[in-house]
């Protein structure tokens, strides 16, 4: 495998796609371990975060007030357009049946809406 061959095969696509997995991974355990005082998580007395947002002990009945998804959930949908983006290229680059390019493009559509809906929700 030379790489003259690589950059001229679809599977660059498929080393770029490993790459991004990988790279959402490591994202996804950097920042869980960077901000673990999670404020729902937090022990001792209800009060709020820097944001003024209001919180309680863990077990209580009431719920926080912050729209807060999984780390891993979070970093997944914002690298998910760029994924389904790549299998568009993918998919066009070896001549695959015509329904796969539309079908990756419009799954990118509704991935990076979902996304922004997510971020301008909480």
């Amino acid at each position: 495998m030379t790489v003259l061959w690589l950059l001229s095969s679809p599977h660059l696509i498929d080393v770029v796609l490993v790459f991004t997995c990988i790279e959402g991974f490591t994202l996804a355990v950097w920042f869980r371990r960077r901000h673990r005082s999670d404020p729902c998580q937090a022990a001792g007395t209800a009060g709020s975060d820097e944001a003024g947002n209001d919180w309680q002990e863990p077990g209580s009945t009431r719920i926080a007030t912050v729209f807060r998804l999984p780390v891993y959930a979070e970093v997944g949908i914002m690298l998910f357009p760029g994924l389904c983006l790549m299998l568009a290229i993918r998919a066009a680059w070896v001549g695959a049946a015509w329904p796969w390019v539309p079908a990756a493009l419009f799954g990118a559509l509704i991935a990076h809406l979902f996304d922004l809906w997510v971020r301008w929700r909480g």
